[in-house]
């Protein structure tokens, strides 16, 4: 399934989640909270991906690799065939994932968070876990958040308590 399928499938569903819970409630304003979630989902940008610079450093980087090594014939690759070669793998086997911000370099702001929550990293007690707060609480005089994702972040669960 393409993303573009996944993300219509996704607003589909969220549609439907919002049809029934306006007949049920007899109310045609009405959302369902699950379809919000949904939206602010979808409504987050996308990771960026390397530059073609980048992948064409990384080309030569690893182009001693690429060759006959002594061992038959060379595999033939041209410079600008790299950056679509190496963005059809990462499109298939790789997504970049979307890093925890330190609080002390920037703070969330409202297009970082979904009716102004964001997900806060705590580890008050030795427990280290993420929250989802309001993103004034990261800049609380007295926070022990010492880092934050966007509303949309799935965060994994840990079996460590390390500050991510």
């Amino acid at each position: 399934m393409t993303d573009t399928t996944a993300r219509d499938l996704i607003q589909r569903l969220a549609k439907e989640l919002d049809l029934y819970r306006q007949l049920l409630r007899d109310d045609c304003t009405s959302t369902h909270p699950l379809a919000d979630e949904a939206r602010a989902y979808l409504a987050q940008p996308e990771p960026e991906g390397p530059t073609d610079e980048e992948m064409i450093d990384l080309f030569w980087k690893h182009s001693s690799t690429i060759g006959d090594g002594g061992c038959g014939p060379g595999v033939g690759l041209a410079v600008e065939d790299a950056p679509a070669l190496i963005c059809d793998a990462l499109a298939r086997w790789g997504r970049p994932a979307v890093e925890p911000v330190p609080v002390s370099e920037r703070l969330p702001v409202p297009e970082d968070c979904y009716r102004g929550c964001c997900w806060l990293w705590t580890s008050v007690d030795g427990l280290g876990r993420w929250e989802v707060q309001h993103r004034d609480w990261a800049s609380a005089s007295e926070s022990d958040y010492t880092h934050w994702l966007p509303y949309c972040a799935l965060s994994l669960p840990s079996t460590t308590t390390e500050t991510p």
